[in-house]
């Protein structure tokens, strides 16, 4: 699988297409922010450099106060996707990922039906 550019400028702007994304903020103020929202899927958007520190509380928070919440990363950082993956990451927006299979497996975490 290609690797997405670690400092794309049109990763953020590519990944609003598939959802709505926040602005710059801390973890913590990141986590409370997708809280209040209400929404079901959080997608974190960064460079790949600042993954590794990001990553891990983004998803303690959320998994602590929302278990069924849907975590996506925005990239595909290669060696990092284990890590991220067993920290708690769901799934990975990127431009070689497959959109509808990844949209299903949105809904079917969701328990949608389509």
């Amino acid at each position: 699988m290609a690797r997405s550019p670690p400092n794309s400028p049109g990763r953020r702007k590519w990944t609003i297409c598939y959802s709505c994304a926040a602005g710059a903020m801390t973890p913590d103020a990141a986590v409370r922010a997708f809280l209040e929202s209400g929404a079901s899927i959080a997608v974190i958007c960064s460079t790949d450099d600042r993954y590794p520190a990001l990553v891990p509380p983004l998803v303690q928070g959320i998994r602590a106060a929302r278990p069924g919440a849907v975590i996506a990363l925005a990239g595909f950082p290669l060696d990092q996707v284990e890590a991220h993956k067993k920290t708690g990451v769901d799934a990975f927006v990127h431009l070689r990922a497959d959109a509808v299979e990844l949209l299903a497996n949105f809904h079917s975490k969701l328990g949608i039906e389509l």
